[in-house]
């Protein structure tokens, strides 16, 4: 078994050896071992020696990529502090794998692997949030002993650390684990109960104008962006879809011939299946992306993680372009609210509207919202297309690009 200093990219390119399985241990965290089977199959896992004995035991930790190295390496301290406290976390898993877990760890753990990470699209953002906040003040605490005021302390610490919206996710995340188990049967009571998100949230109404969307436009080729950032906002703008839905484009989603993008329910935020007609200006751009995209099946895969690009980054990436390209507070998700104010100022009605955004439509508590399951697709066609036009007018405007020389030499 080798020894080093574990890095991302290390872990990341590490295969078997001659077909044979390879062992590293980490040498920054003691008894870390990154495992890569026959198949190349990465996994974690800490070894110690249990007190009572001295014996030698192994404890998994999980999965590689789905456990990243630096989460590996905090959850191995983790198990080796419950060693130093004098107990065994592999014996007690095993003891807990068929009952009821024990600690709010446990639970945790029961929750991501068998719901958030198998049911969720954002079970991945759940592991993050309970790592960071909530399983380093619970995470070795008994069920029994967790109270109401536990859960508003670790939510009203975020809430002062300056990120009030980042502790409603922490406690949705936290509430959503209890109603999880309590549905499974896994406990009897939740200490969320009656308890409220710490933060009132507004919904954004930012809308670019037709100016700001001629700067958003010309702007990118010159922004620190990826081409493929760059393209991303581009059909987000184009097809008025979510980002994260755009970033994690499939080749084989995209049907050039019936000019229709066919969304999975599994990549998308509702669950519900979704076509997009695709118009010229969407046709091309795709076409360019997969064109340049080195994934056979990827449209816009990482250049670091090889999977697709993650919807949080191109909003950092968009946040740090923006002075270049001469716009303020706008995020990826305006692009979306601005092409549905645009094609409501082209005539488009909003059912058609929500039908484009596949929205789960006010009708649907109606009698006739039951049993309407027209698809729309003739009407989003004709919307995105008006759509389309009109933005094509904006950013091909002539008077638009004077007034923004101009605002550029006054600057």
């Amino acid at each position: 078994m080798k020894t080093g200093n574990l890095t991302d990219r290390f872990v990341e390119s590490l295969r078997p050896h001659d077909g044979h399985r390879v062992e590293v241990r980490d040498g920054k965290v003691r008894g870390l071992i990154l495992r890569v089977s026959e198949n190349g199959t990465k996994s974690w896992s800490v070894l110690y020696r249990r007190q009572i004995d001295g014996r030698r035991r192994r404890h998994t930790i999980g999965a590689y990529p789905q456990i990243p190295l630096a989460e590996a390496r905090a959850q191995a301290m983790a198990v080796l502090a419950r060693v130093a406290r004098g107990e065994d976390p592999s014996s007690d898993r095993r003891r807990i794998a068929g009952g009821r877990p024990c600690t709010f760890g446990e639970l945790a753990e029961r929750y991501l692997a068998r719901h958030a990470e198998v049911s969720k699209r954002s079970g991945f953002q759940d592991r993050q949030m309970l790592h960071k906040d909530v399983l380093p003040v619970l995470g070795s605490e008994p069920l029994e002993v967790i109270k109401r005021a536990d859960i508003g302390e670790i939510v009203q610490t975020i809430v002062e650390r300056g990120s009030p919206i980042q502790a409603n996710r922490t406690f949705e995340v936290i509430r959503g684990l209890y109603n999880w188990a309590l549905g499974a049967g896994l406990v009897e009571t939740t200490p969320c109960l009656s308890l409220k998100a710490p933060s009132q949230e507004c919904s954004r109404e930012r809308v670019l104008s037709s100016e700001e969307v001629w700067r958003f436009w010309h702007g990118l080729p010159s922004a620190p962006l990826s081409w493929a950032t760059a393209q991303i906002l581009r059909l987000c703008l184009v097809t008025a879809q979510r980002v994260s839905e755009v970033a994690g484009a499939r080749r084989s989603e995209i049907d050039f011939a019936g000019r229709e993008w066919r969304l999975p329910g599994g990549r998308v935020k509702n669950r519900s299946s979704h076509v997009v007609p695709l118009c010229p200006l969407a046709l091309t751009l795709f076409e360019e992306a997969l064109a340049r995209s080195p994934d056979d099946e990827i449209v816009f895969p990482s250049p670091i993680t090889k999977r697709a690009i993650c919807g949080s980054s191109l909003s950092k990436a968009m946040k740090r372009s923006l002075s270049t390209m001469q716009l303020e507070d706008v995020t990826p998700h305006d692009l979306r609210r601005t092409a549905a104010t645009g094609m409501a100022k082209c005539g488009v009605i909003r059912l058609v509207i929500d039908k484009v955004h596949n929205h789960v439509s006010v009708d649907r508590s109606t009698i006739a919202g039951v049993y309407d399951r027209h698809r729309y697709l003739a009407e989003k066609a004709a919307a995105l297309q008006a759509w389309e036009d009109h933005l094509l007018a904006i950013v091909e405007n002539n008077e638009l690009a004077g007034n923004v020389v101009a605002l550029r030499a006054a600057v």
